[in-house]
């Protein structure tokens, strides 16, 4: 008999961890490597207080990363549940952006009860973490989101944006600083970019480096590709940042689209709320020309900061691939206007 005892007790905790597991994803249909998927999932993502990456292929089988796992595995109520309750704010916002790929009308209810939800969380950017007090809420990401992939209509825009303005538990967002024209503080990420070592005036393969790969949950990723028009889910490497005071708040950042265009590359004038205000594609770093059965011109186009934003194209005669014949520097300069952005002030021409 008291033999028994101890394996009653077994039987019971696990009968005890298995009802609670059961509880906490009472709505889906999990065998137990699911479960414990989700859970690791779930318990990596409280542990970084970090967004996960956020990829969306539903019919792809293979690379399923934690949300996928949870978009395809967990169901509508659970997610919901979850995004509510959960003690992790990073869990919070992941299945709140979930929610909003898988069942739009639930998350508009969701942000109705939870547009107020100020916990912070760590968002991955351009290699390093950061901790925004204002930008980096949960409301906020999961409202960015659903703005993002244009989650409601002109009318349900409109009566958001009035309790947006009226509540003033929502002045932390974003969208809040872009209606009354107010200024995100982004102190932190200023002064972590301002000397932050990504300054390259050459371009080559070995720069494209997980250090510099902007990740996918950066505030302004969708609209980086809004304005270049890019469909698809391509890369962006950050390869120079820069900031000056008399700019006003203005950050230049020099991008690398990887992908679907490999020959991209653009400067972007980017405000303090994260709004791309201006951009400028730049020629492909370096080309080589024929000019005739001896002679080839090699060119290079990268973005130099002295005083001003400056594009240098140095273009090089090579003869027989070894003879330097001619060498051009061309520098078109710019000046940071408000209100107009990048403003071509003159160009260069120095020969050498």
């Amino acid at each position: 008999m008291k033999k028994r005892i101890p394996l009653a007790i077994a039987l019971a905790l696990l009968l005890a961890a298995c009802a609670s597991q059961r509880a906490n994803y009472s709505h889906s249909i999990l065998n137990k490597r699911q479960v414990g998927a989700i859970d690791d999932a779930i318990a990596s993502i409280a542990e970084r207080n970090t967004l996960p990456r956020i990829l969306f292929f539903p019919g792809d089988i293979y690379d399923i990363n934690e949300v996928q796992l949870f978009y395809r595995l967990l169901a509508i109520e659970d997610i919901d549940s979850l995004a509510r309750s959960h003690p992790s704010p990073a869990v919070r916002a992941t299945m709140g952006i979930v929610l909003i790929e898988r069942a739009p009308n639930a998350a508009k209810r969701l942000l109705a009860d939870r547009i107020g939800d100020t916990a912070t969380l760590l968002t991955q950017s351009y290699g390093f973490c950061i901790a925004t007090r204002s930008g980096n809420t949960v409301g906020n990401i999961m409202l960015n989101y659903a703005l993002n992939n244009r989650l409601f209509s002109n009318n349900e825009l409109v009566t958001l944006d009035s309790r947006i303005l009226a509540d003033p538990a929502c002045r932390n967002l974003n969208r809040y600083h872009r209606l009354t024209g107010t200024p995100v503080p982004r102190k932190s990420f200023h002064d972590m970019l301002r000397y932050h070592n990504l300054r390259s005036p050459a371009f080559s393969q070995e720069l494209l480096n997980s250090d510099r790969l902007i990740d996918d949950t950066a505030q302004y990723l969708n609209w980086i590709k809004d304005a270049f028009r890019l469909d698809g889910h391509p890369r962006f490497y950050l390869l120079d940042a820069w900031i000056r005071d008399p700019w006003k708040g203005y950050s230049l950042m020099q991008i690398y689209i990887a992908d679907v265009h490999p020959e991209r590359l653009a400067l972007l004038l980017v405000d303090g709320k994260y709004d791309i205000v201006d951009t400028l594609t730049v020629a492909e770093p370096i080309k080589v020309t024929p000019i005739s059965a001896t002679d080839t011109l090699r060119s290079r186009t990268y973005f130099k900061l002295n005083q001003k934003p400056l594009l240098r194209t140095e273009e090089v005669v090579l003869r027989n691939g070894t003879d330097t014949v001619e060498i051009h520097q061309i520098n078109r300069i710019y000046t940071i206007e408000p209100g107009r952005g990048f403003v071509h002030t003159h160009t260069q021409t120095i020969d050498n």
